[in-house]
């Protein structure tokens, strides 16, 4: 598996075209997807925070707050949680 294909799955799984993946906006619509992406780099690829941050150049902080919003919302937000396990089928993560 490869970061290429993660990111694909994810844009997929959410619906977003990959050029949005990383655009400066803060809506659900594409915040969410970059949770999930994190969080298969790190769970996934045994990537960790700083390497995620420098991966998506981003600061660490910003990523730790993302792996902590997505485990928030694979447990509070349906949609998201159908989302995210679509995204790890595309990927074949059982």
């Amino acid at each position: 598996m490869t970061l290429s294909e993660i990111k694909t799955a994810v844009c997929e799984a959410f619906g977003i075209e990959e050029s949005e993946l990383f655009e400066k906006k803060r809506s659900n619509k594409l915040a969410y997807p970059r949770f999930a992406f994190n969080a298969l780099l790190k769970e996934h690829l045994n990537i960790g925070v700083m390497e995620i941050a420098r991966l998506v150049s981003k600061k660490h902080s910003t990523i730790i707050n993302a792996l902590d919003r997505h485990n928030e919302l694979k447990t509070c937000n349906l949609r998201y949680k159908i989302n995210f396990k679509k995204a790890e089928t595309k990927l074949k993560i059982k």
